[in-house]
């Protein structure tokens, strides 16, 4: 018999749940969504932690440059990619 968790009243439910989460944004990664900078805050803080364990000043302006700011200057730019050429298109055509 079917238990009354695997009915489809709960894949429902799911189903709705995850469409008002994609509907509202929750689900995307975009440059302009806060989520990306939530991520990339986090990071920035995560390395910056590190960085302050170093046993030497060089040591750890190195772990920040090489672990916190290049990898995440690539992450940013590789994701703002799309919006760059939605901005580039739209730019080309002309107004009316």
């Amino acid at each position: 018999m079917d238990s009354p968790d695997n009915g489809p009243r709960n894949k429902y439910a799911v189903a709705t749940f995850r469409e008002s989460c994609i509907a509202s944004g929750a689900l995307s990664i975009r440059p302009g969504s806060t989520s990306v900078y939530i991520v990339a805050i986090a990071w920035i803080y995560v390395v910056l932690l590190m960085a302050l364990t170093e046993r030497s000043v060089v040591a750890g302006i190195a772990t920040f440059v090489f672990y916190g700011v290049a990898p995440l200057a690539l992450f940013l730019w590789l994701v703002g990619t799309p919006q760059r050429r939605r901005n580039r298109a739209s730019a080309d055509q002309p107004d009316e």
